[in-house]
């Protein structure tokens, strides 16, 4: 696997690295639990005539894998919408600071997301929260995937700008994601 964040190798790289393939993994299987779950439900419907009524249910908890699991390595991949009106016609230098503050703003906004979703799991666990359905599932589950995920997005989004700080030629989180497959390290 290609390393991720930061051409030097160091542990913490590595271990951003391993969480972020990780959770891209488990995205990735959740998507194709929700697509055989979809599959199944629809053979069911067609030439069963009866409907599972628990595949809805577990494709949306799916969902909420895929979403929240799915975040870094969407971000390193720079797959997340951007708009570059502005950025485009800014000079190297302005690209590089603006970049930065974005990074900074982000990594605010990734852990205020992180910290409060930290607060639903343990109210989660305080409430005993279980699904209203026959399948009574416990709510912890679904819940984790989100402090999870966006605590990897934090470390992802804080490496990626610490990277940009501490090597002026990159001067923008798009020019890093351009230089990540190129000649870089193996994990």
């Amino acid at each position: 696997m290609k390393s991720l964040i930061m051409p030097k190798r160091n542990p913490a790289d590595k271990v951003i690295n391993v969480l972020i393939w990780i959770s891209g993994w488990v995205a990735f299987a959740a998507i194709i639990g929700i697509i055989g779950l979809t599959g199944f439900e629809i053979i069911c419907r067609w030439i069963f005539g009866f409907s599972t009524r628990a595949s809805e249910e577990l494709t949306g908890y799916m969902l909420v894998a895929v979403t929240y699991l799915g975040l870094s390595y969407t971000f390193l991949k720079n797959g997340h919408l951007t708009v570059d009106v502005l950025f485009e016609r800014l000079s190297r230098r302005w690209k590089r600071i603006f970049s930065i503050f974005n990074g900074f703003i982000s990594v605010i906004f990734c852990f205020l997301l992180t910290f409060f979703s930290i607060k639903l799991v343990i109210q989660t666990i305080d409430y005993h929260s279980h699904s209203a359905s026959t399948l009574n599932v416990p709510l912890i589950i679904p819940t984790l995937f989100i402090p999870i995920g966006t605590g990897v997005m934090t470390l992802a989004v804080f490496a990626r700008t610490l990277q940009l700080i501490m090597n002026p030629s990159d001067y923008s989180l798009e020019v890093m994601a351009d230089n990540l497959g190129e000649g870089k390290e193996e994990l």
